[in-house]
């Protein structure tokens, strides 16, 4: 038996010459051993943050094209899909089959802000599913944003809805629609 010294509390404790030569034997007790984890990092020890001396460094032209060149032999590199392909991901998510610019980007406008306000205030501020009043409102579409453009922005075909009726009513409206 050997005496060692606890790398946390610095009590000593006897130990194996064996548990010191496989790298066990540091500590005096479970209690020390689980501040620490498997890597003996201290908890909060941010691991595979990058080397400290390039963080927050950015890269040269030069070599971002030395990547790019090295990349290019890759069988992934710039994968694109066929545009049947697109088609099929696009019917299969509930698409039309043509593909469409991101609806959501509408979504940040004045209009859709105000078309939101507008139906919250028309509802009461209260879900229409569970009848809640206040809490984490959303406003739904009763026809779907994407497949009706021209009633996005109107009124009479949104609703208030919590997050979780919300939730239940697009799940609902997909189901439906397959």
């Amino acid at each position: 038996m050997l005496i060692n010294r606890c790398l946390r509390c610095k009590e000593q404790f006897r130990t194996y010459p064996c548990r010191i030569k496989t790298g066990a034997g540091k500590f005096c007790s479970q209690k020390c051993n689980s501040f620490t984890n498997r890597n003996g990092f201290k908890k909060g020890h941010k691991i595979g943050v990058g080397n400290k001396y390039n963080l927050g460094k950015k890269h040269t032209e030069l070599h971002k094209q030395k990547i790019g060149a090295k990349m290019k032999g890759h069988p992934n590199y710039l994968l694109k899909h066929k545009e049947e392909t697109k088609r099929k991901i696009s019917l299969t998510m509930g698409g039309n089959g043509v593909r469409q610019i991101r609806n959501l980007r509408d979504t940040g406008t004045y209009k859709y802000k105000q078309w939101r306000f507008n139906v919250f205030k028309r509802d009461k501020w209260t879900c229409q599913g569970c009848r809640i009043v206040g809490g984490k409102l959303q406003a739904h579409h009763i026809k779907q944003w994407a497949r009706y453009p021209k009633l996005r922005f109107t009124v009479s075909n949104g609703s208030t809805l919590c997050k979780v009726c919300h939730k239940l009513a697009n799940d609902k409206q997909r189901n439906y629609d397959r």
